[in-house]
C-alpha cells in the first residue's frame, strides 16, 4: 500500500495572490524537486565542490605553502 503518491497540484493563495507551483526550489542550500529526486540537487552540489577546488588549484600547485597550511585550507 503506498500513501501519497498521487501528485495533484495543490493551489496556495496568500492574501488575493496564488503562489505559482514550481518542479524545483532551492531551500536553504539544497535543491527539492517535486519528484523528491535528489539526483538534480547532488551534481549541483557536485559541480559547486568541484569549481572551488578548480579555485585552490595554484594553492596547491605552490611550493612556498606548507602541507601543512594547505591541509588546514583543505580541512
Amino acid at each position: 500500500m503506498k500513501i501519497g503518491t498521487t501528485h495533484a497540484p495543490i493551489n496556495i493563495d496568500v492574501g488575493d495572490v496564488r503562489l505559482e507551483n514550481v518542479a524545483r526550489s532551492t531551500y536553504l542550500g539544497s535543491t527539492v524537486a517535486c519528484d523528491r529526486n535528489a539526483e538534480f540537487d547532488v551534481r549541483t552540489r557536485i559541480a559547486e565542490a568541484a569549481a572551488v577546488f578548480r579555485k585552490l588549484q595554484p594553492i596547491w600547485a605552490t611550493t612556498s605553502i606548507s602541507n601543512n597550511i594547505e591541509m588546514c585550507l583543505y580541512l
